[in-house]
């Protein structure tokens, strides 16, 4: 959502040369404020091996953005094999495939978009600087949009299966936190230092490294930004450029006065704003409704 520190990004292309030129070319792309970890492979073999080691895969989610595949290498469908095996047999579909070849006829662009699910098709004469970064910045956007999109519906889900009782709407919320949202954000080998906080009328909900005086002049120091509505009733977010941020949902007849904070935010996009605004404004009412 908010708090990824790196996105990471897979070559595999059996050429070095084509590796190297393209680490160079990536090693410069920065995503929503937020630069690149770029890993290679030479194989499927090796690219399973990162996919295995590196990056982290949690009931269909991944920590991989986006992975930019050669067809051809140890064998004449070793990129199609790869592309298969992250689909069908990761369940990872939130990851974005692109495939890129120097033998366009070994794989017909139209069947190969349609077969394995993949975000597109370039041949390694288009790969320009220009044109990657372009791509890199579509995958990316495209993967943090169904990344947070699934989130926000499995959030509202968690809520729900606990609602009538707050002590169940609490661990159901602690667990989703731990489980998706604090691996995701660092990967595999490294967890993010989220510093982030959920209070509902008042009282920490949810409280991730943020001390007691970050709890009280987070609020402060962001209502003198320009808030952005969220809502005609008077929900809004604020960010300011030291990278704080807040998500306000005052407290009404029919929902609880919930106020979510963080430090350390990328520049997120406004529609994961709009989809983490649809959980905390079902929160807001199931916890108004609980006992």
């Amino acid at each position: 959502m908010f708090f990824n520190n790196r996105w990471n990004v897979l070559i595999v292309d059996d050429e070095p040369d084509v590796l190297s030129l393209s680490r160079l070319m990536m090693r410069s792309f920065s995503v929503y404020g937020v630069p690149l970890d770029i890993y290679a492979a030479q194989s499927m073999d090796e690219a399973l091996h990162v996919l295995e080691k590196q990056m982290l895969t949690v009931a269909g989610w991944s920590s991989l953005a986006a992975a930019f595949i050669d067809v051809v290498m140890e064998t004449d469908t070793a990129g199609l094999d790869l592309c298969h095996h992250i689909r069908d047999v990761m369940q990872n579909n939130i990851t974005q495939l692109f495939i890129r070849t120097g033998q366009p006829g070994m794989a017909p662009e139209r069947e190969v978009i349609d077969r394995y699910d993949i975000t597109g098709y370039l041949t390694k004469i288009e790969a320009t600087e220009e044109k990657l970064y372009a791509l890199t910045k579509t995958c990316i956007r495209q993967y943090r949009w169904v990344a947070t999109e699934r989130w926000t519906l499995n959030a509202i889900g968690a809520i729900v299966a606990g609602r009538g009782s707050r002590e169940r709407i609490m661990k159901n919320t602690l667990r989703h936190f731990r489980e998706t949202l604090l691996p995701l954000a660092g990967g595999a080998n490294e967890y993010q230092n989220i510093q982030a906080a959920l209070l509902v009328d008042g009282e920490p909900l949810l409280s991730l490294d943020l001390s007691e005086d970050d709890l009280a002049s987070l609020p402060c120091n962001l209502e003198e930004q320009t808030a952005v509505p969220l809502s005609e009733d008077g929900d809004y977010f604020a960010v300011n450029v030291a990278r704080e941020l807040m998500i306000r949902i005052p407290g009404r007849k029919n929902n609880a006065d919930l106020l979510f904070i963080g430090k350390g935010a990328n520049d997120a996009p406004g529609f994961v704003f709009r989809s983490v605004h649809a959980w905390l404004r079902a929160l807001a009412v199931l916890w108004d409704q609980a006992s």
